[in-house]
């Protein structure tokens, strides 16, 4: 999008960017994501400081997932005991089913895993969703028009 390749695309946003116009579709919370028998699913919620003393298994590095791991564990204090990051999510619910760790994905991820439990963090986080285009672009009529689809439709159906 900021390179001018693409007109609009579905993102996860930035929380502020000076090239780009968006609006949010949807905020989807994190979850933890544990294999059946880890002692988590017997638990409301998670803190940060409990997953600090657990292998966790994140999305590849200089992604900006992986990016707010790291912040969200920083900003409590903490230091996350990362010992694996890939780039697809595929892996990482496969090898946490294989309780090789945990993992904190957007709960609309975690779903398609059914071999997953999933726990709330005990201190939401939310991932905006939403539609982008680089500020100052000439728009397509079908962009304009899909921009509305998106405000009309898929937004008000999803809050």
């Amino acid at each position: 999008l900021e390179r001018g390749e693409l007109d609009i695309g579905i993102i996860i946003l930035p929380t502020h960017t000076d090239t780009l116009e968006s609006r949010t579709i949807i905020k989807v919370p994190w979850v933890v994501c544990t294999a059946p028998d880890h002692p988590f699913t017997r638990q409301e919620s998670v803190t940060f400081a409990q997953l600090a003393q657990e292998r966790l298994i994140t999305l590849k590095k200089d992604s900006y997932q992986y990016n707010l791991t790291l912040e969200q564990f920083q900003k409590r204090g903490l230091d996350p005991n990362i010992v694996l990051s890939s780039s697809q999510a595929q892996t990482i619910t496969a090898l946490v089913a294989q309780n090789m760790g945990v993992a904190i994905l957007m709960d609309m991820v975690a779903r398609n895993a059914p071999s997953l439990i999933t726990v709330p963090l005990a201190e939401p986080v939310l991932i905006d969703i939403g539609i982008a285009w680089r500020k100052g672009a000439c728009l397509s009529n079908a962009a304009h028009a899909f921009i509305q689809f998106v405000d009309t439709n898929i937004k008000d159906s999803l809050t």
